[in-house]
Protein backbone atom coordinates (compact mmCIF):
# COMPACT_ATOMS: atom_id res chain seq x y z
CA UNK A 1 0.00 0.00 0.00
CA UNK A 2 3.13 2.21 -0.01
CA UNK A 3 2.82 2.97 3.68
CA UNK A 4 6.09 3.71 5.85
CA UNK A 5 4.97 2.75 8.73
CA UNK A 6 2.11 1.34 10.78
CA UNK A 7 0.38 2.61 14.18
CA UNK A 8 -2.06 1.91 16.29
CA UNK A 9 -3.66 3.11 19.51
CA UNK A 10 -3.75 0.42 22.15
CA UNK A 11 -3.88 -0.50 26.03
CA UNK A 12 -1.34 -3.51 25.25
CA UNK A 13 -2.74 -6.23 23.55
CA UNK A 14 -3.34 -5.12 20.36
CA UNK A 15 -0.02 -3.18 20.26
CA UNK A 16 1.59 -6.04 21.00
CA UNK A 17 0.70 -7.94 17.94
CA UNK A 18 1.35 -4.98 15.97
CA UNK A 19 5.14 -4.65 17.21
CA UNK A 20 5.68 -8.62 16.98
CA UNK A 21 4.27 -9.03 13.37
CA UNK A 22 6.10 -5.50 12.24
CA UNK A 23 9.45 -6.96 13.84
CA UNK A 24 9.16 -9.61 11.44
CA UNK A 25 8.34 -8.38 8.27
CA UNK A 26 11.07 -5.42 9.16
CA UNK A 27 8.45 -2.57 9.17
CA UNK A 28 8.59 0.39 11.69
CA UNK A 29 6.19 0.56 14.36
CA UNK A 30 5.04 3.75 16.19
CA UNK A 31 2.73 2.44 19.11
CA UNK A 32 0.29 4.79 21.56
CA UNK A 33 -0.48 3.62 24.91
CA UNK A 34 -2.03 5.33 27.96
CA UNK A 35 0.63 6.25 30.64
CA UNK A 36 -0.60 3.68 32.63
CA UNK A 37 -0.14 0.86 30.77
CA UNK A 38 0.94 -2.47 32.34
CA UNK A 39 4.80 -3.04 32.60
CA UNK A 40 4.44 -6.35 31.24
CA UNK A 41 2.46 -5.51 28.06
CA UNK A 42 5.30 -2.64 27.46
CA UNK A 43 8.08 -4.56 27.47
CA UNK A 44 6.72 -6.76 25.17
CA UNK A 45 6.66 -3.54 22.47
CA UNK A 46 9.82 -2.82 23.65
CA UNK A 47 11.87 -6.32 23.05
CA UNK A 48 9.74 -5.73 19.46
CA UNK A 49 11.73 -2.78 18.56
CA UNK A 50 8.48 -0.31 18.75
CA UNK A 51 8.55 2.67 18.98
CA UNK A 52 6.28 3.37 21.90
CA UNK A 53 4.41 6.69 23.43
CA UNK A 54 3.24 6.39 27.13
CA UNK A 55 0.57 9.28 26.10
CA UNK A 56 -1.04 11.08 29.35
CA UNK A 57 -4.52 11.40 29.80
CA UNK A 58 -5.26 7.74 29.30
CA UNK A 59 -6.48 5.55 26.35
CA UNK A 60 -8.89 7.85 24.89
CA UNK A 61 -5.91 11.03 24.69
CA UNK A 62 -3.71 8.10 22.93
CA UNK A 63 -6.65 7.42 20.29
CA UNK A 64 -6.65 10.78 19.62
CA UNK A 65 -3.17 11.36 19.01
CA UNK A 66 -2.64 8.40 17.25
CA UNK A 67 -5.34 9.61 14.76
CA UNK A 68 -3.59 12.84 14.42
CA UNK A 69 -0.53 11.20 13.68
CA UNK A 70 -1.39 8.78 10.72
CA UNK A 71 -2.79 12.20 9.09
CA UNK A 72 0.16 14.37 9.37
CA UNK A 73 2.78 11.28 8.40
CA UNK A 74 0.80 8.93 6.70
CA UNK A 75 1.32 5.92 8.60
CA UNK A 76 -1.34 2.89 8.08
CA UNK A 77 -3.54 2.52 11.16
CA UNK A 78 -4.18 -0.77 12.85
CA UNK A 79 -6.31 0.92 16.08
CA UNK A 80 -9.27 -1.05 16.77
CA UNK A 81 -12.36 0.70 15.10
CA UNK A 82 -10.38 2.57 12.87
CA UNK A 83 -9.44 0.14 10.78
CA UNK A 84 -12.25 -2.02 8.59
CA UNK A 85 -9.99 -5.13 8.05
CA UNK A 86 -10.24 -5.58 11.58
CA UNK A 87 -13.71 -7.50 11.65
CA UNK A 88 -12.50 -9.97 8.99
CA UNK A 89 -9.39 -11.25 11.10
CA UNK A 90 -11.54 -11.01 14.39
CA UNK A 91 -14.14 -13.42 12.81
CA UNK A 92 -12.04 -16.03 12.61
CA UNK A 93 -12.30 -16.42 16.28
CA UNK A 94 -15.88 -17.51 15.43
CA UNK A 95 -14.51 -19.68 12.34
CA UNK A 96 -12.40 -21.90 14.73
CA UNK A 97 -15.32 -22.58 17.20
CA UNK A 98 -16.98 -23.55 14.93
CA UNK A 99 -14.44 -26.23 13.36
CA UNK A 100 -13.39 -27.29 16.93
CA UNK A 101 -16.85 -28.16 17.71
CA UNK A 102 -16.98 -29.93 14.43
CA UNK A 103 -19.84 -27.45 12.75
CA UNK A 104 -21.88 -27.60 15.65
CA UNK A 105 -22.34 -24.23 17.08
CA UNK A 106 -22.81 -23.28 21.17
CA UNK A 107 -25.93 -22.04 22.61
CA UNK A 108 -24.45 -18.99 23.85
CA UNK A 109 -21.03 -17.04 23.16
CA UNK A 110 -19.18 -14.39 25.49
CA UNK A 111 -16.71 -11.84 24.76
CA UNK A 112 -14.68 -9.29 26.95
CA UNK A 113 -15.87 -5.74 25.13
CA UNK A 114 -13.56 -2.58 25.34
CA UNK A 115 -13.40 -1.05 22.13
CA UNK A 116 -16.16 -3.65 20.50
CA UNK A 117 -14.28 -4.71 18.21
CA UNK A 118 -13.53 -8.35 18.81
CA UNK A 119 -17.58 -8.74 19.88
CA UNK A 120 -17.98 -7.68 16.50
CA UNK A 121 -15.85 -9.63 14.32
CA UNK A 122 -16.84 -12.88 16.47
CA UNK A 123 -20.57 -12.17 15.20
CA UNK A 124 -19.67 -11.44 11.92
CA UNK A 125 -18.35 -14.64 11.41
CA UNK A 126 -21.28 -16.78 12.89
CA UNK A 127 -23.42 -14.84 10.86
CA UNK A 128 -21.42 -15.53 7.71
CA UNK A 129 -21.47 -19.04 8.33
CA UNK A 130 -25.31 -19.27 8.51
CA UNK A 131 -25.19 -17.21 5.34
CA UNK A 132 -23.21 -19.67 3.42
CA UNK A 133 -25.28 -22.79 4.42
CA UNK A 134 -22.70 -24.03 7.23
CA UNK A 135 -24.28 -23.15 10.38
CA UNK A 136 -28.48 -22.77 10.57
CA UNK A 137 -28.23 -20.33 13.30
CA UNK A 138 -26.16 -18.27 15.28
CA UNK A 139 -25.30 -18.33 18.95
CA UNK A 140 -26.20 -15.73 21.30
CA UNK A 141 -23.41 -13.78 21.41
CA UNK A 142 -23.28 -11.61 24.91
CA UNK A 143 -20.50 -9.06 25.45
CA UNK A 144 -19.13 -8.44 28.82
CA UNK A 145 -17.87 -4.53 30.02
CA UNK A 146 -16.41 -3.56 33.59
CA UNK A 147 -19.16 -1.71 35.65
CA UNK A 148 -16.70 1.24 35.69
CA UNK A 149 -16.24 1.37 31.58
CA UNK A 150 -20.14 0.61 30.31
CA UNK A 151 -20.47 2.43 27.24
CA UNK A 152 -21.08 -0.33 24.82
CA UNK A 153 -23.84 -2.07 27.05
CA UNK A 154 -25.07 1.22 27.74
CA UNK A 155 -25.55 1.90 24.08
CA UNK A 156 -26.74 -1.27 23.52
CA UNK A 157 -29.61 -0.94 26.50
CA UNK A 158 -30.38 2.76 24.71
CA UNK A 159 -30.57 0.61 20.92
CA UNK A 160 -32.63 -2.17 22.40
CA UNK A 161 -34.76 0.92 24.36
CA UNK A 162 -35.41 2.88 20.53
CA UNK A 163 -33.66 5.66 22.55
CA UNK A 164 -30.98 8.08 20.56
CA UNK A 165 -27.54 5.88 21.43
CA UNK A 166 -24.76 7.81 19.80
CA UNK A 167 -22.15 9.48 20.59
CA UNK A 168 -21.35 6.33 23.29
CA UNK A 169 -19.28 7.86 25.55
CA UNK A 170 -18.69 7.24 29.25
CA UNK A 171 -16.21 6.72 32.23
CA UNK A 172 -13.21 4.53 32.33
CA UNK A 173 -12.54 3.41 35.79
CA UNK A 174 -11.71 -0.47 36.12
CA UNK A 175 -8.55 -2.27 36.71
CA UNK A 176 -9.00 -4.08 34.01
CA UNK A 177 -6.73 -2.19 31.54
CA UNK A 178 -8.05 -4.16 28.30
CA UNK A 179 -11.30 -3.01 28.61
CA UNK A 180 -10.96 0.57 30.29
CA UNK A 181 -12.62 2.77 27.55
CA UNK A 182 -14.57 5.49 27.84
CA UNK A 183 -15.48 6.38 24.02
CA UNK A 184 -15.14 2.97 21.94
CA UNK A 185 -14.55 2.77 17.99
CA UNK A 186 -16.41 0.24 17.31
CA UNK A 187 -19.47 0.45 19.16
CA UNK A 188 -21.85 1.09 16.27
CA UNK A 189 -20.99 -2.50 14.53
CA UNK A 190 -20.81 -4.49 18.78
CA UNK A 191 -24.42 -2.99 18.97
CA UNK A 192 -25.79 -3.91 15.83
CA UNK A 193 -23.67 -7.71 15.37
CA UNK A 194 -24.40 -8.29 18.99
CA UNK A 195 -28.32 -7.52 18.59
CA UNK A 196 -28.26 -9.71 14.98
CA UNK A 197 -27.48 -12.75 17.07
CA UNK A 198 -30.43 -12.22 19.89
CA UNK A 199 -27.53 -11.45 22.54
CA UNK A 200 -26.64 -8.79 24.83
CA UNK A 201 -24.53 -7.17 27.45
CA UNK A 202 -23.46 -7.56 31.14
CA UNK A 203 -21.17 -5.46 33.05
CA UNK A 204 -19.39 -7.26 36.21
CA UNK A 205 -17.26 -5.22 38.96
CA UNK A 206 -13.75 -5.74 39.62
CA UNK A 207 -13.77 -7.95 41.99
CA UNK A 208 -16.02 -10.42 40.19
CA UNK A 209 -13.53 -10.40 37.62
CA UNK A 210 -10.71 -10.82 39.56
CA UNK A 211 -12.59 -13.50 41.65
CA UNK A 212 -12.90 -14.79 38.07
CA UNK A 213 -9.58 -14.68 36.49
CA UNK A 214 -8.53 -16.76 39.51
CA UNK A 215 -10.93 -19.50 39.54
CA UNK A 216 -10.05 -19.91 35.35
CA UNK A 217 -6.57 -20.46 36.85
CA UNK A 218 -7.15 -22.96 39.73
CA UNK A 219 -9.94 -24.85 38.35
CA UNK A 220 -8.97 -25.24 34.61
CA UNK A 221 -5.52 -23.90 34.38
CA UNK A 222 -6.11 -20.81 32.33
CA UNK A 223 -4.30 -18.03 33.05
CA UNK A 224 -6.65 -14.69 32.30
CA UNK A 225 -5.80 -10.76 32.99
CA UNK A 226 -9.13 -9.11 34.47
CA UNK A 227 -10.01 -8.14 30.91
CA UNK A 228 -9.97 -11.28 29.77
CA UNK A 229 -11.54 -13.17 32.85
CA UNK A 230 -14.07 -10.90 32.17
CA UNK A 231 -15.98 -12.69 30.08
CA UNK A 232 -15.93 -15.75 32.62
CA UNK A 233 -17.72 -13.23 35.31
CA UNK A 234 -20.07 -12.07 32.67
CA UNK A 235 -20.93 -16.03 32.46
CA UNK A 236 -21.54 -16.61 36.59
CA UNK A 237 -23.52 -13.62 36.28
CA UNK A 238 -25.99 -14.99 33.50
CA UNK A 239 -26.59 -18.12 34.75
CA UNK A 240 -27.10 -16.84 38.49
CA UNK A 241 -29.71 -14.30 36.51
CA UNK A 242 -30.83 -17.13 34.82
CA UNK A 243 -30.63 -15.47 31.80
CA UNK A 244 -28.68 -18.49 30.65
CA UNK A 245 -30.60 -21.86 31.56
CA UNK A 246 -27.81 -23.87 33.13
CA UNK A 247 -27.57 -26.97 30.64
CA UNK A 248 -27.25 -24.61 27.30
CA UNK A 249 -23.77 -25.21 25.57
CA UNK A 250 -21.50 -21.89 26.37
CA UNK A 251 -18.43 -21.07 25.00
CA UNK A 252 -16.02 -18.25 26.66
CA UNK A 253 -13.81 -16.70 24.68
CA UNK A 254 -10.62 -15.37 26.98
CA UNK A 255 -8.31 -13.32 24.66
CA UNK A 256 -5.22 -12.08 27.12
CA UNK A 257 -2.58 -14.44 28.85
CA UNK A 258 -2.75 -13.33 33.18
CA UNK A 259 1.52 -13.08 32.60
CA UNK A 260 0.34 -9.27 30.71
CA UNK A 261 -1.27 -8.25 34.03
CA UNK A 262 -0.03 -10.15 36.93
CA UNK A 263 -0.83 -7.46 39.36
CA UNK A 264 -4.42 -7.27 38.72
CA UNK A 265 -4.72 -10.94 38.73
CA UNK A 266 -2.84 -11.70 41.99
CA UNK A 267 -4.81 -9.71 44.36
CA UNK A 268 -5.91 -10.90 47.49
CA UNK A 269 -3.96 -14.09 47.13
CA UNK A 270 -0.95 -15.38 49.62
CA UNK A 271 2.56 -14.71 49.24
CA UNK A 272 5.07 -17.56 48.43
CA UNK A 273 6.38 -19.24 52.01
CA UNK A 274 10.04 -18.69 52.52
CA UNK A 275 11.80 -21.45 54.22
CA UNK A 276 15.63 -22.19 54.91
CA UNK A 277 16.31 -25.21 52.52
CA UNK A 278 15.22 -28.01 55.28
CA UNK A 279 13.08 -30.53 55.46
CA UNK A 280 12.34 -30.06 58.89
CA UNK A 281 11.56 -26.49 57.85
CA UNK A 282 9.40 -27.76 55.09
CA UNK A 283 8.02 -29.85 57.25
CA UNK A 284 6.80 -27.53 59.43
CA UNK A 285 5.38 -25.42 57.15
CA UNK A 286 3.38 -27.82 55.82
CA UNK A 287 2.29 -28.35 59.31
CA UNK A 288 1.02 -24.58 59.60
CA UNK A 289 3.95 -24.11 61.76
Amino acid sequence: MGREALTCASTGNTATSVAGFCAAAGIPAYIFVPQGAPAAKVAQLLAYGGTVFAVEGGYQAAQALCQLAREKFGWYDRSDGANPINAEGKKTGALEIWEQLEGELPDYVLVSVGDGSIISGVCKGFWELTQVGLAERMPKVYGVQAEGAPAVAEAFRRFQAGEPWLPAEGPADTLADSIRVGKPQDVVKAVKYVARTGGGFVTVGDREMVAAAQALAREVGVFAEPAAAAAYAGLLKLLREEEIPSGAKVVVVITGSGLKDPHGVLQGLPEPTVIPPELAALESALAGG
